[in-house]
């Protein structure tokens, strides 16, 4: 492991893996543009971070009488919160076969006064590298590392508007952890289980969605929507799902059949319309 170490610690090498990661982990913060938008990756400098839970209300306004004093409301509060970041890492072995090629990679080219991998000079010319397969292959785990860290991150930002909370058990370590953004103690449920129950026909939105004939994802929507908007007072900025749960959607039989009421309710419509401008 020693020649892949030296390599990659050397100065120009420790550079340019630098730059490839700053610039790897530059295009994955953008990859998803939902997430972006309400889930941005931020960098903190401490491990310990210490941040507060905002809940903002906005009371109707009051009638005053001449010359008095509105009324004072409150306006929201703050829940504190205080945490310490969890360590995210991933390590690459090479094999014996590997940490030969480098060594003998680095010994040819201090024999012909070259460099590993190819370099582009001051004047604008290109000094050949000495073995620039087996530099892109290190660098490419170099990038594969950065992508193995946005990729977690991304499962926990879905996992967070999944749920509400990060429950984690890593399948290397074992390493458990949990983190709740949930509101303590609320009435309300905007966080509800998976649906498993097939076959109800009191109660369709009961009904998991690959269940065509009985489920009425549609339904649930609108009563997910109810609950948001009365806890809120306002409707939510977007409803994400998966593709598969789309085509659920799209195939279930009172999804049809609402698609079908509302082609008749515009021709309908329309009609009426027309009839009115033929008067």
């Amino acid at each position: 492991m020693g020649a892949v170490t030296n390599f990659l610690t050397d100065k120009l090498q420790a550079r340019v893996a630098e730059t490839l990661v700053d610039d790897t982990m530059a295009r994955l913060r953008q990859r998803s543009g939902l997430l972006d938008e309400f889930m941005p990756i931020k960098t903190y400098e401490d491990d310990e971070f210490l941040a507060y839970v905002s809940e903002r209300l906005t009371p109707v306004a009051s009638f005053i009488s001449p010359g008095a004093e509105p009324p004072v409301a409150a306006h929201g509060g703050f829940r504190r919160m205080i945490g310490e970041l969890a360590k995210l890492g991933l390590s690459y072995q090479f094999d014996e076969v590997t940490q030969k090629q480098m060594r003998k990679a680095m010994e040819e080219a201090a024999y012909k006064n070259a460099s590993v991998m190819s370099m582009t000079m001051t004047d604008g010319t290109t000094m050949k590298g000495t073995n620039d397969m087996l530099v892109k292959y290190l660098y490419g785990h170099v990038e594969g590392l950065v992508q193995s860290h946005a990729d977690r991150l991304t499962a926990m930002a879905w996992e967070v508007i999944q749920t509400g909370q990060l429950n984690v058990e890593d399948a290397r370590t074992r390493a458990k952890w949990t983190v709740d953004f949930r509101r303590p103690g609320a009435s309300y449920n905007h966080f509800p289980a998976a649906l498993v129950a097939t076959g109800n026909t009191a109660d369709r939105k009961m009904n998991i969605w690959s269940d065509y004939e009985n489920a009425d994802g549609i339904g649930l929507l609108e009563d997910a929507m109810t609950t948001y908007v009365n806890t809120n007072g306002y409707k939510p900025d977007a409803i994400v799902m998966s593709n598969t749960l789309m085509r659920h959607l799209q195939r279930q039989k009172t999804t049809i059949e609402r698609a079908r009421q509302s082609m008749g309710l515009a021709y309908v419509t329309k009609q009426l319309t027309s009839n009115h401008r033929i008067r």
